[in-house]
Order: structure tokens, then C-alpha cells, then sequence
């Protein structure tokens, strides 16, 4: 008799929640506005199959989308819990891990660019662009490929390309630019890949004669 209330009480509890199966081939994973690369897949479709999902109204403001060949997942999170199909469990692993995901893909660590005068040049390559002693140099500690130089011009609000002045599909050293940056108006931008697909825009430029490097990272989908 005392095993069959134990068992009735377990039942009680877990019949209110719900277990993800995500079931098919995961095509697309996006959490906020970031797709995820498709190697940490398996981590976070393991992760947030690791719960029974009970009630709950918390309100999450971070949302994780997983699409299958099959179905689409729908979570939402915070720092401390996790909602699927408006339940919710105790977690502070899963929001953390995928924003760190988030920081790993935007790092800008993997390369150095600054403006220098009568580089020394040894055995690089140089991409004259003008014929002045001025240059750019991008120290690269990662390969990045569709690297490319454009010309461009102010539209107004931002700046479109114009011309393309130099390609290379893919770069694993460094790189340097013939160049005199103008005072007046930005007249190039630099662009290339990192190995998580997103896109590396840099315009040099200068602001109340201080040097900057206007960078943009966007993902390539």
C-alpha cells in the first residue's frame, strides 16, 4: 500500500511537466538574433532535453529556437530558468553557455590592425594602394577568408561600396595595406570572414584627429 501512494505522489508530480523530444535533423538553431554554428548543436539540444519542464510564470526575455526536418522547439530564458511550452525548470547553465557562444563568434581577438609609417616589409606581400609611406597592418592570428578591400562612398547615413579594389579568398598572416587614411572622409573598407561565418566590416577613419577603426560584425546567413 505504502508503495503505491509513492508511486501515486511521483505520478502526481511528474505528470503536470513536460520532456522535450526533439526529434529529426536539427536544421537551424537562433538565440536572440544569433544563429548557432551548427557544431554546438548537439551540446544545446542535449542540454535542454536534460529537463522536465513543470509550471511556471516567470517571465523570460531571452528567446531559443530550434528547428528540425521534423518540428520547431520553442524555449525562453534567463540567467536562472528556462520555459518550454509555458513551463518552466531551474537552470543557470544554459543562457550563460549560449551567451558566451555569442561572445566566442563576435571575438575580436584573433587579429591586430594598426596605421603605421615606412613599414618594413620583408617577405610580405603589399597591397599598394596609393604610393605614399603610410600603411595599414593586420596582424592575423586566425585564418579569415572572402577577404576584400572596396572603395566607398558616404550615402548619408552609412557608406556603400564602390569599387573593389582587392580580394583574396582566404588569409592566415598578415596583411599589408599601402594606404594614407584620409582626414576628410573614409574611402575604404575592409571586410573579411572569421571561421564562424560572420562578416568583419573595418573603415578607418579619423574623428577630431583621433584614428579609428570602425568595426561591425554581422553574421553571414
Amino acid at each position: 500500500m505504502r508503495k503505491l501512494i509513492v508511486f501515486l505522489f511521483v505520478l502526481l508530480l511528474t505528470g503536470c511537466g513536460v520532456k522535450p523530444n526533439i526529434e529529426g535533423e536539427i536544421s537551424e538553431i537562433k538565440y536572440n538574433d544569433t544563429y548557432i554554428v551548427s557544431s554546438d548543436y548537439n551540446k544545446i539540444k542535449n542540454m535542454v532535453s536534460n529537463h522536465t519542464y513543470l509550471n511556471g510564470e516567470e517571465e523570460l526575455k531571452n528567446s531559443l529556437v530550434i528547428k528540425t526536418d521534423k518540428d520547431i522547439y520553442s524555449f525562453k530564458l534567463s540567467d536562472d530558468f528556462i520555459s518550454y511550452n509555458g513551463k518552466m525548470t531551474k537552470d543557470s547553465e544554459i543562457n550563460k553557455y549560449l551567451q558566451d557562444l555569442t561572445k566566442k563568434y563576435h571575438d575580436r581577438d584573433f587579429y591586430e590592425i594598426n596605421y603605421v609609417k615606412d613599414f618594413e616589409d620583408g617577405d610580405n606581400e603589399i597591397i599598394s594602394l596609393d604610393k605614399t609611406s603610410n600603411y595599414i597592418v593586420i596582424n592575423f592570428s586566425k585564418k579569415v577568408t572572402n577577404f576584400k578591400i572596396n572603395e566607398i562612398l558616404n550615402d548619408g547615413d552609412d557608406y556603400s561600396d564602390v569599387d573593389l579594389l582587392y580580394s583574396k579568398e582566404s588569409v592566415n598572416k598578415d596583411v599589408i595595406i599601402r594606404k594614407s587614411i584620409d582626414y576628410k572622409e573614409p574611402d575604404i573598407r575592409i571586410s573579411f570572414t572569421n571561421e564562424y561565418g560572420f562578416r568583419f566590416s573595418i573603415i578607418p577613419r579619423y574623428n577630431d584627429d583621433k584614428l579609428e577603426f570602425v568595426t561591425t560584425v554581422k553574421q553571414e546567413v
